[in-house]
């Protein structure tokens, strides 16, 4: 599993799903699952044109940074 949190601060980047859907885009938020007691899991959230796409940790298979 990927560790969302190496990407907090990045600006920009590229993803693929475990479903093998990819995804680039500037990174909105990391959410932490201990602050909400309704997710279970640690979770990104990206900006793809206008549009904020959220990705549990577990159906991330690749990210990397944008530079």
């Amino acid at each position: 599993m990927v560790n969302i949190w190496d990407f907090a601060n990045s600006s920009i980047v590229k993803l693929r799903t475990i479903e093998g859907n990819e995804y680039k885009g500037k990174v909105v938020c990391v959410d932490d699952a201990e602050e909400d007691e309704e997710v279970t899991e640690d979770s990104i959230t990206i900006d793809v044109k206008g549009k904020y796409i959220g990705f549990n940790q577990s159906e991330i298979e690749i990210i990397e940074e944008v530079k």
